[in-house]
């Protein structure tokens, strides 16, 4: 098959290119990872047909992301960060990648500013990659394994977890260090320090992941939740895991209403954890119980873990009802003994100042706690509020006077389609690959595929701002139709390529933020491209946002679905989904 592709010269006119060409089909036959790396195996074809076009500049920018993320991300987690172990077709594979980006950056003669912007956009490109995809769908264990954990298949969510452990050690760890080692050379200090921060988190997560492995390997023999029955092959989950994706796609389409594979519901999972997880001898199946029972939403277990005897369940459930927005769980940790738990919450009760509506999720949750059937909770509400705000009210009914006087605001954004209903979203995270088509994960749907295929959508309210400085903001989408379409083949693979126009539109205060023609990370082979803006300044308060989505794409596939992400950075923190503290609503938003 190598020989065929490679002496095609309709497909590739050049000997570099049929070398190249060559490569990668045998690659995809020696290595069959190489076939599922995503991300990294699609951006191989559009630099080929841009190189074949002339378009040398554009084939730089998909070859030198092809380069980074195969050598960064897929290859550097199959060889566990040692490319002395890869087999040597995945070396010159790598050597063509780096000889045809070369031969491309010499006849495309961009200038340094040209090369710059080329660099940014690939490392935002990588970010996606790695930050938020989690190595693509092929690689991002921790999500699986959170599910495969909620319906009791805690012998394949125990390899998953270990995988996780990998690739934040491996892939995104060293990924950040990297980038910090790199901007240490740039003398751009402060965004070396914040990539610094990022590495050492994932190597934290790597170590939580480690321990809830344990404590899901001691669950599986919890009585009502051994099993699942063994695994389809036992390959799928070898040391490497490489085919685990494949045993996991098999039990998400095996599922029936709730039901996966176990035959368990997430909630007689909660049942059970409930009564023998968090009961257990060993501190590590505690453990994981308090973080499963969490990704449930099962609270009143996770408040009943507080008087664990080990100080790092009662912090794991601690930590995890300060993320859960719960009053009855906040003045439990408020009141502990233990001042580690005290600590957990602490930042919800910090006084807002004069940015009072930046806290509208914490307050909004702490006016709901003063109707609480617990004296003790309406006991802490009140004196919350009262530190938080800074005001001084007698009853429920004067804190909801006081709060309507100022908008009646809520949090999150109102989303609104073309049949009109009001609906409000925390946060805007819909059409990630967990969420599109078939394979749909269980109770995370994407909303946006229950709107007519060319419908649009709004979302209205209010950014909250609490520092001054500049921000930039990304809103990841599926693009509008396709501005230049190319068809490929490549062995026995092939498929369109689509550069699209943006299907998405950003207004901050009225004024439009996105999109800038030339300011996109495309990603031609699977539909998918990050508009970002430039670095806007905004002071603290509440600064009206518009987000507008045409959904005019085709539903076929995995990738192809409607999507829209909304992301930002500051100069104190790294991109990241604009987090439901800064999405705010007023009353009025309903009615728009």
């Amino acid at each position: 098959m190598a020989r065929e592709l490679a002496s095609c010269p309709i497909l590739f006119p050049s000997t570099p290119l049929r070398r190249l060409a060559a490569t990668a089909a045998a690659l995809c036959v020696l290595l069959p990872g190489v076939a599922r790396a995503d991300r990294s195996a699609g951006q191989g074809p559009p630099g080929y047909v841009l190189e074949k076009a002339g378009k040398h500049a554009d084939a730089a920018l998909y070859y030198q992301r092809a380069l980074r993320g195969f050598e960064e991300v897929w290859f550097r987690f199959w060889y566990e960060g040692d490319m002395s172990k890869a087999h040597p077709m995945a070396r010159q594979l790598l050597a063509e990648y780096r000889d045809r980006l070369a031969t491309c950056l010499e006849k495309s003669e961009m200038n340094a500013a040209q090369r710059e912007h080329m660099e940014y956009v690939n490392e935002l490109w990588m970010g996606e990659y790695v930050d938020q995809e989690l190595g693509g769908y092929k690689l991002a264990f921790a999500r699986r394994a959170e599910e495969a954990e909620k319906h009791g298949d805690f012998l394949f969510a125990e390899k998953l977890r270990l995988a996780a452990a990998d690739y934040c050690r491996i892939v995104a760890a060293r990924y950040h260090e990297r980038c910090a080692s790199k901007l240490d050379g740039q003398q751009h200090r402060e965004a070396a320090a914040l990539h610094r921060k990022a590495a050492e988190g994932y190597k934290q997560q790597a170590v939580i992941h480690e321990a809830l492995s344990r404590g899901d390997k001691l669950l599986a023999a919890v009585p009502g939740l051994q099993g699942p029955p063994s695994l389809p092959d036992p390959r799928l989950v070898s040391d490497h895991y490489f085919r685990s994706y494949v045993a996991y796609h098999q039990r998400v389409l095996s599922v029936k209403g709730d039901v996966w594979l176990t035959g368990r519901t997430p909630q007689q999972v909660a049942t059970t954890l409930t009564g023998g997880g968090l009961k257990h001898a060993d501190e590590s199946a505690r453990l994981a119980s308090v973080v499963i029972l969490a990704n449930l939403g099962a609270k009143e277990a996770v408040l009943s873990a507080l008087a664990d005897p080990s100080p790092s369940v009662r912090l794991a459930a601690a930590r995890a009802l300060a993320g859960i927005r719960w009053a009855d769980g906040w003045g439990a940790c408020h009141r502990h003994a233990d001042a580690s738990v005290r600590e957990a919450v602490k930042p919800l009760l910090e006084p807002a100042g004069a940015q009072v509506l930046s806290r509208t999720a914490t307050i909004v949750e702490l006016a709901r706690g003063l109707e609480s059937a617990s004296a003790e909770t309406r006991a802490f509400c009140q004196s919350a509020l009262e530190r938080v705000t800074d005001q001084k009210k007698v009853s429920a009914r004067e804190w909801q006077e006081w709060w309507k006087g100022l908008g009646n605001p809520a949090p999150g954004l109102i989303r609104r389609g073309p049949d009109g209903a009001a609906v409000t979203d925390q946060t805007i995270h819909f059409g990630a690959w967990w969420q599109s088509g078939e394979r749909s994960i269980q109770g995370r749907s994407n909303p946006l595929l229950g709107y007519p295929q060319t419908a649009k959508v709004r979302w209205r309210g209010s950014l909250a701002i609490t520092a001054p400085g500049e921000y930039r903001f990304y809103v990841r989408n599926h693009g509008e139709k396709a501005a230049e379409a190319y068809n490929w083949k490549l062995g026995g693979d092939g498929g369109a390529i689509r550069f699209t126009t943006p299907s998405a539109r950003l207004l901050i205060n009225g004024l439009p933020v996105l999109p800038n023609p030339s300011d996109v990370a495309e990603d031609a082979k699977v539909n998918m491209r990050i508009d970002y803006s430039r670095p806007i300044k905004l002071e603290p308060g509440l600064h009206a946002i518009l987000l507008e989505l045409d959904m005019k794409c085709t539903r076929a596939g995995m990738w192809t679905g409607p999507s829209a992400c909304l992301y930002w950075s500051g100069e104190h923190f790294l991109r990241q989904l604009v987090p439901v503290e800064h999405l705010v609503h007023l009353e009025g938003d309903k009615g728009t």
